[in-house]
This record gives structure tokens, C-alpha cells and sequence, in this order.
């Protein structure tokens, strides 16, 4: 039986390259309809695309104006200036988020089939979670407390022995999947089992969808092939592996209860998992298996969303902390004066409420999420041949505007744009979750992140839960950026300790 399975996975594997190389030929000899008065098409050598996006795509566009085409990853690119970014990312009829970012992520077969997914998934944010914020904080805090407790015993230096290091993303990862689980799922789905597969998920998940695809060799000098693999190494072990752990968990909670549509919303305390079996109930309240696989879908779906982009971002702030000890005192006068104490475990009682007062926070967080590096980092996708800027973006191609022109904008932000002021927001009434065409780390328009208020409130968590009790330390003082091209998913790379509060 294992060599019948171990021929099956290999047979899988040549198959699905095979037909990934046949689509490729066929994408390559296919010439696509030239439409005219297209922007000009600026060559920019891979490397310097790699290493220095901001610079390179910067120059281009200072260079042949308002919308260059650039061929990156053997495809071609519209990149638009700051003047053209409400347009791009708002005007959704001509501009498509759903097909773009499907397109990006290597999801547009996903999407052929599934078309309301994304749909889904905001309504589920929406309507689930942020109406619901008060209580997921209540809920989750005492997670993050807890593993930044156990993270800090761990990694101080004792008995004049030098202090242990750890990457801050394998903390992060492991208090927002702990979380996560809570509010997706349900206290009875957070166990040391299904957090670790939910982990892997999220790290798989992002692999297939290109997020590290840029520090690959194979990514980036053969991206066919490279998907090829990813996508059979997901649909032969990480798939399963999730069906066969929390797919059957949902499946018995699903067929042995019986849910009503009605008490979809008039649960407050319900997780995702019982507003969809709510939603997708017969009239008998009973869930069939057609609506288990598209429950079963979403839920991986908002996991890995969830799970992996908040982990990354919740890394830089680490960092950025680590690396700019004069905020520490600050935040934690901040903490103090707005977080109730608990006398016996001299450990702060969060809620939502303080959260949304933390103003100082949230301007460090505001501001390292302007300066950390965006380029490329949100993308449309062409519905038809567009109009832009006296060009004609060709019918469904990809168009990214440069977020470095917006975020780093002396005319936005003042003469000192370039230069890092963690309190720079304060008083401004501008918070890290407002969104507008000078700063949108978080999207723009209709398909913004709907969740961008749970991922701030989860990064002052885990701030607040690591700063109320030690002082983060990086090694060497500093940290290094894997990918310059996708600050926003792939998290910077550094080792960090915690040093007790004495």
C-alpha cells in the first residue's frame, strides 16, 4: 500500500509538470492581441527588479511618465505613478480585484470555479469578526500573553549564560494560529494538534501562492515549473493532511448538530465555523456534504489569510521595536495608563476599548507600516481595454501602482517623508486602519482588507504582550530583508530575545 501511494504521489507529480509545461508552451507561442497606443514597454533587468524595486520602477516612471509596461517573470506589467492610484484600485468595472489577485497568487483556476469566494470571505470578516471585535479580544489576549510568557522564560539569559534567539516569526505564527483557531473554529477546536496543522497551512499556503517565490531560484528563473511542484507538494500532503485533521473535526460537529439560518447572526459568541454551518443549512438544519466542502474551503481560506499576513507584519513591529528601544518607555507609560493591571498577576486586562486608545502605538504601527518598503503591493487586473492616462491598458493584464511613490510622498507626508518618526501620527486622527491614496498598506476602495482592524488589534497584543514584561533585543542590532519586492508578505529576517523587566 505505501508503494502503491509512493508511485501515486510521484505518477501525480510528473503528471501535473507535464501539464503545467504544456500550458506554459502553449501561454509562450501564443501571441496576444497588441492593443493600440499601449503605454511604452521599459526593459528592467530581473535582478535589479529583485534587489531594487523601488529604484528601478521608481526611474522608469520618472523616466516615460504616468504608466510604464515591464515584463517581470516572463510576463508583461502595467506599473502606474501615485497620480494614477485612486483611480486603478477603485474604478473595480474596469479594474478587477478578484481576478487580479486571483491571477497573482496562482488562484485564477480557484477562482474559475469558486467565483464567490472572495465575496465570501468578506462577508464572513465583515459580519463574523469585526462585528464581534470586543469579544475576539477578550477571547484571544490571554493567548498572546501566555506565548509571549512562555517565549520569554525561554529565550533570557540566566546564571550569566548567554540569552537564546529566536526568529519572531515562529512566535508570531504561533500566537495569531492559537487565535485564530478561537475565532474560526471554536474552543474546542484549540489544540496542540490542529494549531501545528494550521501553521503548516498557512506556511504551505503561502508557498503555493507565490509569496516566496522571489527568493527561489527555481521561482524565479523557471515559475512554471516552480508552480508545477508547489501545487502538487500542496494537493499531496498539505491538503490531506488538513481534510484528515480539522476537514473531519468539522465534519463530525457539522452532521451531528443541526443549525438554523436564523441564528447565524444571533449568536454572538459563535465562531466562523458556526455562522457558515448556519448560513449553508437545509431547511431541516442539517449540513450535506456539498456544503461541507465549500465550509471546509473557506475556512482554510480565511486561515491562511489571516494567519500568515498578520504574522509577517507583526514581525516588522518586533523589529522595528527592537531596533528603536527609545519608543519602549513611552508605550508601555501608554499601556499603563490605559490597560487595568490584575493585582495577582501583574499582567494587563486588555479590551478592544484600550486597544482603540492606544494612539501612541498605533502611530509606531502606522508609520512603520509606511516605511517598511511597499512597491508592488496591491494589483488589479484589466476587465477589458481600458483607458489610463491617454493609454490603452490592454484587456486582462495585470496593473500595480507604485506604493513607494505614494507612501514616501514629500507633497503627502512633508519634506521629512523619507525619514522614520514613530510619533508622527499622534493627535493626527489618522489611524494605522484608515486607508486613502497617500497610504494603503491595507488596499484601497471596495476590496480594502476587511479584516485590517483584527490584524491591528492582534499586532498591539502581541506589542503589548511582549513589552509588558521584557525588553525586546535583536541580534546584532539589526535585521535583514529577504524579498525588497514583497515586504507586505514575506516577513524581515532577523533573530530576537526577550530581556526580563528587572
Amino acid at each position: 500500500m505505501a508503494i502503491f501511494y509512493s508511485l501515486a504521489t510521484h505518477f501525480g507529480f510528473v503528471a501535473l509538470c507535464i501539464i503545467f509545461c504544456i500550458k506554459s508552451i502553449l501561454k509562450w507561442s501564443k501571441k496576444r492581441r497588441a492593443a493600440k497606443n499601449a503605454p511604452p514597454i521599459i526593459h528592467i533587468p530581473e535582478q535589479e527588479i529583485l534587489c531594487n524595486p523601488r529604484q528601478a520602477y521608481e526611474r522608469a516612471l520618472a523616466l516615460y511618465g504616468p504608466v510604464v509596461g515591464v515584463k517581470r517573470k516572463g510576463r508583461l506589467e502595467y506599473i502606474v505613478n501615485e497620480n494614477l492610484t485612486h483611480e486603478v484600485l477603485t474604478t473595480n468595472t474596469s479594474f478587477s480585484f478578484e481576478q487580479g489577485t486571483s491571477f497573482i497568487l496562482n488562484l485564477h483556476y480557484f477562482h474559475k470555479y469558486f467565483t464567490a469566494f472572495y465575496t465570501e470571505i468578506d462577508d464572513l470578516v465583515r459580519n463574523v469578526i469585526v462585528s464581534r471585535m470586543p469579544l475576539v479580544v477578550e477571547q484571544v489576549f490571554p493567548s498572546f500573553m501566555r506565548i509571549a510568557g512562555d517565549f520569554e522564560k525561554e529565550l533570557a539569559p540566566r546564571d550569566d549564560r548567554e540569552p537564546k534567539y529566536v526568529d519572531a516569526e515562529i512566535m508570531a505564527h504561533r500566537g495569531i494560529s492559537e487565535a485564530m483557531a478561537h475565532v474560526i473554529l471554536g474552543e474546542q477546536f484549540v489544540v496542540a494538534s490542529n494549531l501545528e496543522v494550521i501553521e503548516n497551512v498557512a506556511h504551505d499556503m503561502a508557498t503555493v501562492t507565490g509569496i516566496y517565490q522571489n527568493t527561489s531560484w527555481w521561482g524565479t528563473n523557471f515559475p512554471d515549473l516552480w508552480r508545477a511542484f508547489t501545487w502538487a507538494k500542496v494537493l499531496t500532503t498539505t491538503i490531506p493532511l488538513y481534510y484528515g485533521t480539522i476537514g473531519l473535526q468539522i465534519w463530525r460537529k457539522l452532521r451531528s448538530e443541526q443549525f438554523r439560518a436564523e441564528e447565524a447572526k444571533e449568536n454572538p459568541e459563535g465562531s466562523v465555523l458556526n455562522y457558515l454551518a448556519c448560513k449553508n443549512a437545509d431547511e431541516d438544519g442539517n449540513v450535506g456534504f456539498a456544503a461541507f466542502a465549500k465550509i471546509s474551503a473557506l475556512v482554510l481560506g480565511i486561515a491562511f489569510a489571516s494567519v500568515h499576513q498578520t504574522a509577517s507584519v507583526a514581525v516588522w513591529m518586533l523589529y522595528e521595536l527592537a531596533a528603536r528601544p527609545e519608543y519602549l518607555s513611552e508605550l508601555r507609560e501608554e499601556m499603563s495608563e490605559i490597560a487595568h493591571v490584575d493585582p495577582t498577576s501583574e499582567h494587563p486586562e486588555i479590551t478592544y476599548d484600550s486597544l482603540q486608545k492606544a494612539t501612541r502605538l498605533d502611530s509606531f504601527i502606522r508609520e512603520v507600516m509606511r516605511t517598511k518598503g511597499d512597491t508592488l503591493s496591491a494589483c488589479r487586473m484589466t476587465t477589458d481595454d481600458v483607458p489610463l492616462a491617454g493609454y490603452t491598458i490592454p484587456k486582462g493584464y495585470l496593473v500595480f501602482p507604485l506604493a513607494s511613490l505614494s507612501h514616501l510622498n514629500t507633497s503627502y507626508h512633508g519634506a521629512d517623508a523619507e525619514r522614520f518618526d514613530g510619533r508622527r501620527w499622534v493627535g493626527t486622527g489618522k489611524q494605522a486602519v484608515m486607508n486613502n491614496n497617500t497610504y494603503y498598506p491595507f488596499g484601497l476602495g471596495r476590496w480594502a482588507c476587511p479584516g485590517r482592524n483584527l490584524a491591528i488589534a492582534e499586532i498591539k497584543m502581541i506589542v503589548w504582550s511582549v513589552i509588558c514584561r521584557s525588553t525586546p533585543v535583536l541580534r546584532g542590532g539589526s535585521y535583514s530583508v529577504p524579498d525588497p519586492l514583497n515586504v507586505t508578505s514575506v516577513a524581515p529576517k532577523g533573530e530576537m530575545t526577550m530581556h526580563p523587566i528587572l
